[in-house]
């Protein structure tokens, strides 16, 4: 029904087909003399022009949404078949056609959206790190399984801020829902074992109450908090364990430099316990 002369031809046979019944009874009224002919012809024309002007926009409109709906499956739309004479009775089997087509793309389109879904839940069910899903109101939406493990609860249903209760991290989420952005903090899970987590916040969507709105990732950072704390650590002990013996030698060298040149016995009695530094700074 591209052709606008199709269109046109075709919502005219509707109109006809669909009038009918009512130009008989009026034909029938007109017969019993119980209705002018004039009236009954104006009659019969009021409908016919009624039943044009519903036909054609339910075509138009039809037309336009199978055009819309197929246009959404590139590379799966069959190829047109040759072009066929219409009967009379064309119209109605375009409009069931254009139907069943329809029908077909909208049940195309929605096991598409249906295999996008699942996907994304199994990736998102695969993620280390924890993902919610929030609204304006910070409810949890949805959580991954890191999620509820890290938390050690089902957060879906929450307040958020009540989960976590940091400023920094409460802010953060303030601001991201607030003017968009990418929003970062760091806070220290407490429980159990506490945990050094690093939460991003992204707004995704200006959705209300009950809408997703942001989406939140909360890396658990404990590992190299701890090795840093552990790498410090053995710097400070190295350090310590080194300063003295180095002390001591710096000392003794001193010495036989300057008050024990030439006292052989001193001498002796300090290089051997520069040895021993030396090897207690080896070990």
């Amino acid at each position: 029904m591209s052709d606008p002369n199709s269109l046109v031809r075709h919502s005219l046979v509707t109109a006809v087909l669909a009038a009918a019944p009512a130009g008989a009874v009026l034909a029938g009224l007109a017969a019993l003399s119980a209705l002018a002919w004039y009236w009954a012809a104006a009659a019969a024309l009021l409908v016919v022009a009624g039943c044009y002007a519903v036909a054609r926009l339910g075509l138009a409109d039809l037309e336009a949404a199978r055009r819309f709906i197929v246009a959404l499956r590139p590379g799966e739309r069959p190829e047109p078949p040759p072009a066929q004479p219409e009967a009379a009775w064309a119209p109605a089997g375009r409009l069931a056609s254009a139907a069943g087509e329809t029908a077909r793309a909208i049940a195309a389109a929605h096991q598409r959206l249906e295999r996008r879904s699942a996907a994304a839940e199994a990736a998102l069910g695969d993620l280390p790190d924890a993902v919610l899903r929030i609204d304006r109101n910070r409810t949890v939406l949805d959580a991954n399984p890191a999620a509820a493990a890290l938390l050690g609860l089902a957060p879906v249903g929450q307040d958020l801020a009540g989960l976590l209760r940091d400023p920094g991290f409460t802010a953060s989420v303030e601001r991201a829902l607030a003017a968009g952005g990418l929003h970062e903090s760091a806070f220290t899970l407490h429980g159990e074992t506490e945990r050094s987590v690093r939460a991003i916040v992204r707004r995704v969507a200006d959705g209300g109450p009950g809408e997703p709105a942001a989406l939140v990732v909360l890396h658990d950072d404990t590992a190299r908090r701890r090795l840093e704390q552990m790498r410090a650590d053995f710097v400070a002990n190295v350090s310590h364990e080194l300063k003295t013996p180095l002390a001591s030698l710096i000392g003794f060298i001193e010495t036989l430099r300057g008050p024990a040149a030439g006292d052989a016995e001193a001498r002796q009695r300090f290089l051997e316990i520069m040895q021993e530094q030396a090897a207690r700074m080896r070990r």
